[in-house]
């Protein structure tokens, strides 16, 4: 049994539709009421900050499919960290309970002799939980996404759309390393049936021997 986390947000959305289409139960955890017409698919009410639904949720699991990032709600922004650490605290004790054997995460890429920004520092904390949790792991980290429906690529669809000259400040000059959302979901799904990958760090590039398209190693 899988557990996937943020199930209906942009990644969440890609992975489960791919995990739909082999033979897999996933049980997907939502804060309202849901359902599916796929026997392999259910859901769960819970909520991260809540141990006690995790406890629940996590009965029966195999694999936890964690993308959870605190930073949706206005009322959330100012202490997003504090809610990242609660939230990713509450699974690994969850996942302890019930003997779920693997994690695997998504983060944002970051440069080590760089100062993190806070939502880096966040990101980079709830990684770091994981990984010393004892439990195994899969950490895949990641630039920009590109995909519809994502934050990035909607503003730069706008933006292109609306306006004959875009404006570049200081941002423009920073260095990103854009990702296409199918390969990401490729890499979430097929690391499943990969041992070489449990207690890894992975960029958002696999190695050749993988045998995944468009793809070459980086390891962490």
């Amino acid at each position: 049994m899988i557990l996937l986390t943020g199930a209906t947000g942009f990644i969440g959305r890609h992975v489960l539709r791919a995990l739909s289409l082999r033979n897999v139960q996933v049980r997907c955890l939502v804060r309202k009421p849901a359902g599916s017409e796929n026997p392999d698919i259910s859901y769960v009410i819970g909520d991260v900050l809540d141990y006690d639904s995790l406890v629940k949720a996590t009965v029966g699991v195999d694999t936890v499919y964690y993308f959870i990032h605190m930073m949706g709600k206005q009322k959330e922004q100012k202490k997003f960290d504090i809610l990242d650490r609660r939230a990713v605290t509450n699974m690994v004790r969850a996942c302890k309970v019930n003997g779920v054997r693997r994690i695997i995460h998504l983060t944002g890429m970051s440069d080590p002799e760089e100062r993190l920004s806070h939502h880096l520092s966040s990101r980079k904390e709830v990684e770091e939980i994981i990984k010393s949790s004892g439990i195994d792991h899969i950490i895949f980290r990641a630039s920009v996404i590109i995909g519809r429906g994502g934050g990035a690529f909607e503003i730069l669809d706008t933006v292109v759309g609306r306006f004959p000259i875009i404006p570049v400040l200081n941002w423009g000059k920073t260095q990103v390393q854009p990702v296409y959302i199918g390969d990401v979901v490729q890499y979430l799904v097929e690391c499943l049936d990969k041992k070489e990958t449990i207690n890894r760090c992975l960029r958002y590039r696999l190695p050749r021997d993988f045998h995944i398209r468009r793809t070459d190693a980086t390891i962490c």
